[in-house]
C-alpha cells in the first residue's frame, strides 16, 4: 500500500497498521509536485492508497484514515484485522530513491530484512535501553525514517516527530521542550543544530545522551562540537545504503574523539556479526588490499529493484557462490575498521595520483574557523584534467580573505602539492538534497561555473 498522508501521527498509524495486518508500505510525501508522485504510482501500480483526499482515485481505491490518537491503554470493544500468517520473502517496505542517473528505483526490502536490522539494534546498541524518547526529523520517505522505527521497536521508544523535515526550528523547539534524549540525523541538520546551540551559549543539548549520525560523511570538527553540547552523548558513525536496509556499519566515535583529532579521520565502522563483506580493488591501480569498493553480503540485503530484473542483477556480484551487493563506495580498511574514502565514480586522478577527496574536507574542517567544507573536482577540459575546488561555511565574524590564507597554508602544510585545492571559496550554506545530504551535483554545478568565471 502507498501512503499520502500529512507529515502527523495518521502516517506513523498508517505504517505500523501495514505491518500489523502483514502488508508492505512504500511512503510517499505529500509535498512532493504532483507530477513526481505520479510518475512513482505509474511504477509502482499499487493496489490500495492510504490519504486524506481522492486526489489519486484513479489508481486504485483510496483508504481514508480515521481521527487516529494514541491510547495509554488498549481501547475496549474494537475488532482487531486478522493476521495472516508471514512468509520469510514478504516484503517489509518498498522506498523509492534516485539512482546517479536520476532515475528512480524501488528498492524492496524483505521483512526478514527488517527483522534482523531491529535484532542487531538490540542487541549492540543496549545503551538505548537508558533512553525514554526518539525524535524523527528527517524525511518519511527516507529510509532513516525506518532505522528510526527499528530504534525504537528494540528499546521500546517514544516517537516524536517534527511537522517538517526542513523547517530547523521546528527541530529545534522539539528537541528542547519534549527533552529528547536520541537523535538520527544527517551532518547537515546536525550542525545546524550545533551552530544554534553554540550561539546561544552552549546550552540546551545535555540532555541528548545518544546521536547518530548517517547518511553523508561526518567530520572531526563536528564529532567535537556535538560532544562539548552533549558532554554524556554517545555519538555513532553510521552508514549503509538502502539496499542494504538501512545501515551495515556502525561505530562508537565520541570515546575514540582523541584519536580521530590526531588522524584526522573519522572511522566509518565495523560490519554487524551476520554481514560480511570485502573490498575489491578499483581499475587495477589500486594494488592495496585494504582500499577497494565495499561489497556485503547477508539477511540485510534486498529482494531487488521493483520490476527491474536487469537492474537487480547489475547490482550484485557472484562471488564463490555467494551474492554479494555492490554498494559503490570506496573503503580503506583498517583492521576491522572501515573509513569511507569516496564514491567509486568520484575517486579522480590528478598528474597521476588518485585523490581521495574526503581527506581534504577532513583536513579543512579542522579549521576553528570553519563549520562546513567540502573538497569536489570538476573537470577542465582546456587543461584536460580535474581542478580540486574547496567550498566552506565560516563562523560567523570571519573575514572570508583571512579564511583563505588560513586554510591555504594548512592545506600546504599537510597535503601534497597534487592535493592542494586550486580555489578556495566561501559559501553562505550548502546545496542540501530532499534528504538533508549535501547535493554534490549542485555543488559541482558552482565549482565549474566558477572555474569558468575565473577563466573569463
Amino acid at each position: 500500500m502507498a501512503i499520502i498522508l500529512p507529515r502527523n501521527v495518521s502516517y506513523l498509524a498508517a505504517i505500523f497498521a501495514a505491518w500489523f495486518t502483514g502488508n508492505y508500505y512504500v511512503p510517499l510525501n505529500k509535498e512532493w509536485p504532483e507530477a513526481h508522485t505520479r510518475k512513482i504510482l505509474d511504477h509502482l501500480k499499487p493496489d490500495l492508497i492510504i490519504s486524506d483526499t481522492d486526489e489519486y482515485s484513479t489508481y486504485c481505491p483510496i483508504l481514508k484514515p480515521l481521527a487516529v490518537d494514541f491510547l495509554s491503554e488498549p481501547a475496549t470493544g474494537l475488532k482487531m484485522p486478522a493476521q495472516r500468517k508471514l512468509k520469510d520473502d514478504d516484503l517489509a517496505y518498498i522506498i523509492y530513491t534516485s539512482g546517479s542517473t536520476g532515475d528512480q528505483k524501488g528498492v524492496m526490502i524483505y521483512r526478514r530484512s527488517l527483522e534482523k536490522y531491529i535484532s542487531w539494534m538490540s542487541q549492540d546498541f543496549v545503551t538505548l535501553a537508558n533512553c525514554k524518547k526518539l525524535l524523527i526529523n528527517g524525511e518519511l520517505t527516507f529510509d532513516i525514517s525506518v532505522a528510526d522505527f527499528a530504534f525504537a521497536i528494540a528499546h521500546d521508544l517514544e516517537i516524536h516527530v517534527t511537522p517538517s523535515s526542513s523547517n530547523l526550528f521546528a527541530t529545534l523547539k522539539m528537541l528542547t521542550s519534549r527533552q529528547i534524549d536520541s537523535l538520527y540525523a544527517v551532518p547537515s541538520t546536525l550542525n545546524n543544530l550545533c551552530n544554534w546551540f553554540s550561539s546561544r551559549g552552549g546550552k540546551g543539548m545535555e540532555h541528548v545522551k545518544h546521536v547518530f549520525s548517517g547518511g553523508d560523511v561526518l567530520n572531526v570538527d563536528l564529532i567535537s562540537r556535538i560532544s562539548k553540547l552533549s558532554p554524556d552523548a554517545f555519538i555513532y558513525n553510521m552508514y549503509g545504503p538502502t539496499e542494504a536496509t538501512m545501515n551495515c556499519l556502525s561505530i562508537r566515535v565520541d570515546d575514540k574523539l582523541d584519536q580521530i583529532i590526531a588522524s584526522q579521520a573519522v572511522p566509518t565502522g565495523r560490519l554487524p556479526s551476520h554481514i560480511s563483506g570485502m573490498l575489491l580493488p578499483l581499475n587495477n591501480d589500486l594494488p592495496e588490499t585494504n582500499v577497494g569498493e565495499l561489497i556485503i553480503a547477508g539477511d540485510q540485503l534486498m529482494a531487488g529493484y521493483l520490476y527491474d530484473e536487469q537492474k537487480t542483477m547489475d547490482a550484485f556480484l557472484q562471488v564463490d557462490g555467494v551474492s554479494y551487493y555492490k554498494t559503490g563506495d570506496v573503503f580503506r580498511k583498517e583492521g576491522d575498521v572501515f573509513h569511507y574514502l569516496d564514491r567509486a565514480d568520484s575517486l579522480v586522478k590528478i598528474k597521476g595520483y588518485r585523490i581521495n577527496l574526503s581527506d581534504i574536507t577532513n583536513l579543512l574542517c579542522s579549521n576553528d574557523d570553519v563549520t562546513e567544507a567540502r573538497a569536489v573536482a570538476v573537470w577542465d577540459a582546456k587543461s584536460e584534467q580535474y581542478v580540486l575546488i574547496a567550498f566552506f561555511v565560516l563562523n560567523s565574524g570571519v573575514n572570508h580573505e583571512d579564511a583563505v590564507t588560513s586554510l591555504l597554508d594548512l592545506c600546504q602544510q599537510n597535503l601534497p602539492a597534487y592535493m592542494v585545492p586550486s580555489t578556495f571559496l566561501p559559501i553562505s550554506a550548502f546545496p542540501l538534497g530532499k534528504t538533508g545530504k549535501h547535493d554534490l551535483h549542485a555543488l559541482r554545478q558552482k565549482a565549474t561555473a566558477a572555474l569558468q568565471k575565473f577563466k573569463d
